[in-house]
């Protein structure tokens, strides 16, 4: 299952703390004081009264100047604590001027500057918080510095000159008061609040004042933004959010230039992952993340410690099997997705963007060629910063071309190596079956005891053997194929997986442990499919030919055990009827399934399999085969599914007699009926009419073998009786 957002978080920080050499440095004390140096010299040494009022106020002006840029003054200090600033002003200055001071031009807003340099300084100092927000707080100090900078220096040299009075540097400066005032409300002022604000401040000096001083709509941002510590994707996520909502042209023409920021940096991060495979991205502000510390977090479906998909995880699989989390699983275990790294903006390419880069890495595995991205190598790119300016509908043209060139370069080179379509087709789906056989005849014995007697080992020994007699002994990928022991029997297997919700938690709740049961019927074939293999045959996939072979190998074993039956000489006519019947209807689920519809569904699949150039129609081409091969052969219905299930654990009890003759009698009947009435309904699905058709001839078949049966017995009882 995917971590929990606290956790990855944890994670991420962890591992971006373990690339950089450091993630933060200190601010020289000097530079963003807290409170008056020691070396100052005293308040009460400095006595105003004994000027006069105007050289009082140009004194204080200056020291208002120098407290605006963050430093300390001679006759006005302050103490900085956290997001709260109390100041000390003269008290020999005049009273008047005093008061002056505390209007909300002068020195409040001086406070909610001296906090939002102190905030914005400390946060461009945290590389924690990743590329994207680093970024964005240096624009935001260099704009602060070019412009509100510049703005007090050119107020102080015409103070110089004209002597301005502390109402007029009020009203000048008055048109900050409002953003100012907000900041302050924020315990942690996040690298974007500096941008806006000063932003918004430049292009409000040639506003109305009453424009000016409401308050800012896109404030909300940088308080989510702040208490949810939001980094990389999350912070353009955010953005387009609070574009939507924003009713103000001006914020929402801001908050666009602020995303454009943000998105250049990500789009550069993203420019190497989709033509390059590579993650050059030391802040993990993207969607794709170096799983070194992710080792324990797991995406998709839950694997057993041998590798294989077990009958406990059916469930979790059919929850998860067309999740991004489950296609995930199929990726090299060194990559991990994390979902909220991907912004809005670009939600519509979420896979392309993961899939694009793992495409070119497993390119890069078959070729055994690593593209090395030296800083020269990158910096040399002409076509960033083309790529960094494009819009975001440019951007996404882009991934899915990129990624379908990217999947096209696979194919060629999977279509030049490898080819295990058919060996899927031989092993799993029977079509060569010889090897099946000899399994049967050389570990029947073993399986058809109780579990408790199987030796998995001696099993695989067997199974080496019975490939090395047939006609797939030279089979290069036969070492991929292993016996294994599920923990549930393959017909709960096949309930399961027909039944939704609440009926399948129902049967879980019933099913028994696989002690009670013999060793054919919790038989399975591990699949040890590894990388680059694994990005064609994902586990949903290796998952149902698993099912497949389970389900088939085990027909096929019931019907050479009542096939062992019928020889016993000891066995009564009427047993022999019911065992006849048995056969028939074996064969003619099998015929149906081995000889009809998978060779006939197969020819079909690999003809458009060999003309398919990118890996998504192969996968989509798949997905197809499996999902006809499920319909017409276990049908879309679970009464047939535990109908099936009904007749063959009938005939298996009666073959190993743990049921009599006439209990099996009658409860292979009333499923048999049952299973006719349903298969012989009205349905627009075809393979209904297929299935019941086959049946009947079978059972035609049976019928014409036991009147022969019956006539020859008749003649042999009168010879007797003459």
């Amino acid at each position: 299952m995917a971590p929990k957002r606290d956790l990855w978080k944890d994670y991420r920080k962890q591992i971006v703390s373990s690339i950089l050499p450091f993630t933060s440095f200190t601010i020289p004390k000097e530079r963003y004081p807290c409170k008056p140096a020691s070396y100052f010299t005293p308040m009460e040494q400095i006595n105003l009264s004994t000027i006069s009022l105007p050289s009082q106020e140009q004194h204080l002006l200056a020291d208002l100047f120098l407290v605006y840029m963050g430093f300390q003054g001679n006759s006005i200090r302050f103490v900085k604590n956290r997001n709260t600033i109390t100041w000390t002003v003269n008290p020999s200055s005049d009273p008047c001027l005093r008061t002056a001071l505390y209007i909300e031009p002068c020195l409040p807003l001086a406070g909610s500057l001296i906090v939002m340099q102190h905030n914005i300084r400390t946060l461009c100092s945290d590389f924690s918080r990743g590329r994207v927000a680093f970024v964005v707080g240096n624009k935001a100090e260099d704009f602060f510095n070019s412009e509100v900078r510049s703005l007090i220096q050119k107020m102080r040299m015409r103070n110089r000159d004209m002597s301005l009075t502390l109402s007029e540097i009020a009203t000048h400066l008055r048109r900050f008061c409002q953003t100012s005032k907000q900041l302050n409300e924020f315990l942690k002022i996040v690298i974007t609040v500096a941008f806006i604000y000063l932003f918004r401040a430049k292009e409000s000096m040639v506003s109305e004042i009453e424009e000016i001083e409401r308050p800012l709509d896109s404030l909300a941002l940088f308080s989510d933004v702040n208490k949810k510590n939001l980094v990389g994707g999350e912070i353009l996520s955010l953005l387009v959010e609070q574009i939507r909502n924003c009713v103000s042209p001006t914020d929402r023409q801001m908050l666009q230039k602020f995303e454009l920021i943000c998105l250049e940096q990500y789009f550069e991060i993203l420019f190497y992952w989709i033509y390059y495979g590579k993650i050059i991205d030391v802040g993990h502000d993207v969607r794709m993340s170096y799983v070194e510390v992710f080792k324990t977090i797991k995406f998709g479906i839950l694997k057993t410690g041998k590798g294989h998909l077990s009958g406990a995880h059916f469930l979790k699989f059919q929850a998860t099997a067309n999740t991004d989390e489950a296609k995930s699983e199929c990726f090299e275990d060194r990559f991990c997705v994390v979902k909220a790294l991907c912004p809005l903006q670009l939600e519509p390419v979420c896979e392309d963007i993961v899939m694009c880069g793992i495409y070119l890495n497993v390119i890069e595995k078959i070729k055994e060629d690593t593209v090395d991205l030296n800083d020269e190598a990158l910096n040399a790119n002409k076509n960033l910063e083309e790529w960094r300016k494009k819009s975001v509908s440019s951007i996404m043209r882009e991934v899915k071309k990129a990624r379908f060139n990217a999947s096209k370069d696979l194919v060629l080179y999977l279509r030049q190596q490898f080819n295990f379509h058919e060996s899927l087709h031989d092993f799993m789906l029977l079509q060569r079956s010889d090897w099946a056989n000899s399994f049967y005849e050389l570990s029947q014995k073993m399986l058809t005891g109780s579990i408790r007697d199987i030796s998995v080992k001696k099993l695989e020994i067997l199974f080496e053997e019975s490939v090395d007699c047939s006609s797939l002994r030279f089979n290069k990928y036969r070492s991929i194929f292993k016996p294994v022991i599920e923990k549930y029997d393959i017909l709960t297997s096949l309930r399961l997986i027909s039944n939704k919700g609440d009926e399948a938690e129902k049967l879980w709740s019933e099913a028994s442990t696989v002690e009670s049961k013999s060793g054919i019927e919790v038989l399975s074939m591990n699949i040890d499919v590894k990388p680059p293999l694994s990005i064609i045959f994902p586990p949903r996939i290796l998952f149902y030919y698993t099912l497949f072979f389970r389900t088939f190998f085990y027909i096929t074993s019931t019907i050479n055990q009542v096939a062992g039956k019928q020889v016993r000489s000891n066995l009564l006519i009427e047993e022999k009827i019911l065992l006849e019947e048995m056969l028939h209807f074996l064969n003619a689920y099998s015929l149906h399934c081995l000889m009809h519809v998978i060779p006939e569904l197969w020819n079909v699949f690999a003809d458009h399999l060999s003309k398919s150039e990118n890996l998504e129609k192969i996968l989509s081409l798949q997905d197809s085969f499996i999902a006809d091969v499920v319909a017409q052969c276990l049908l879309p219905d679970a009464k047939f599914t535990d109908l099936l299930s009904n007749l063959v654990t009938a005939i298996r009890d009666f073959v190993t007699e743990k049921v009599k003759y006439e209990m099996s009698k009658t409860k292979w009947k009333v499923n048999l009926e049952k299973m006719y009435h349903l298969l012989s309904q009205p349905n627009v699905d075809i393979s209904y009419s297929q299935l019941h058709s086959r049946i009947m001839e079978e059972a035609q078949v049976c019928r014409w073998k036991l009147s022969l049966t019956y006539h020859d017995i008749d003649i042999y009882a009168d010879v007797l009786i003459l």
